[in-house]
């Protein structure tokens, strides 16, 4: 569960994931040339799948490192609800400016 934990343990993640994808693979795959079928090697690729669900957000994270631990320190620094709701503010303003810079939209003002 260390993606729970603050930056920069949260990158911890990054490692536990492909270790789990490696091993679900290779638990796949022996599953399969023993011939086994049905709910195990069913349960497996369901597995498998929300693990490639994971790293996609393990990614993400990794990719907006900057943003996120900006908003991470304003709202350890935050003491009220207003200021929790400002980090939050600040926080998706930034994020959409940089999801419009990255398709090239510009400011749009």
């Amino acid at each position: 569960m260390t993606n729970a934990l603050p930056l920069p343990f949260q990158a911890a993640s990054l490692g536990f994931v492909l270790a789990a994808i490696v091993l679900g693979i290779r638990a796949l795959l022996a599953a399969r040339r023993a011939g086994l079928r049905g709910l195990l090697v069913s349960a497996l690729a369901i597995g498998l799948a929300f693990t490639s669900l994971l790293l996609v957000s393990i990614v993400a994270l990794l990719a907006l490192w900057p943003m996120q631990l900006e908003r991470q320190q304003c709202l350890q620094q935050a003491q009220t609800l207003a200021a929790t709701s400002g980090c939050q503010a600040d926080f998706q303003r930034t994020l959409d400016d940089r999801l419009r810079e990255m398709r090239g939209t510009g400011t749009g003002t």
